[in-house]
């Protein structure tokens, strides 16, 4: 496998499934929205996770548009780790967010939730040790 080509498949990967998660939050957020209209108050917990979650949204996005950069220039992988390690912590947020309105976190939850933004920092730390 050339060099930078885990990043590039994997920031490939994230571009898709930003896409689809900035879709599928903005709705969230509608959604949201008019159940704050129809019941008044009480909602504030549920915009703020669905804020959250437009913002990992961006972020997932964000970050393989700029793995992809990083992919011809190496010396921007400090920036992909920095993305990385953003999405980790929103990931640990979110699910705790979902715990604490009484929703259930899976085990695969916290897994799939995790592997790519992983996956993603490790990639950028050896896309960075290109440079040296």
């Amino acid at each position: 496998m050339a060099t930078g080509t885990p990043l590039k498949i994997l920031s490939i990967i994230m571009i898709i499934c930003g896409i689809i998660a900035l879709i599928v939050s903005v709705l969230g957020l509608v959604g949201v929205g008019l159940v704050a209209a129809s019941l008044g108050s009480g909602t504030g917990i549920l915009v703020l996770a669905v804020l959250l979650a437009v913002v990992g949204s961006i972020v997932i996005l964000v970050g393989g548009i700029l793995g992809l950069k990083a992919v011809k220039a190496p010396e921007k992988s400090q920036t992909c780790i920095i993305i990385g390690i953003i999405a980790i912590v929103l990931t640990v947020v979110s699910n705790v967010i979902t715990i604490a309105i009484g929703g259930l976190v899976s085990g695969s939850s916290w897994g799939t939730g995790l592997v790519v933004p992983v996956l993603y920092l490790l990639f950028a730390f050896m896309n960075k040790k290109r440079v040296a």
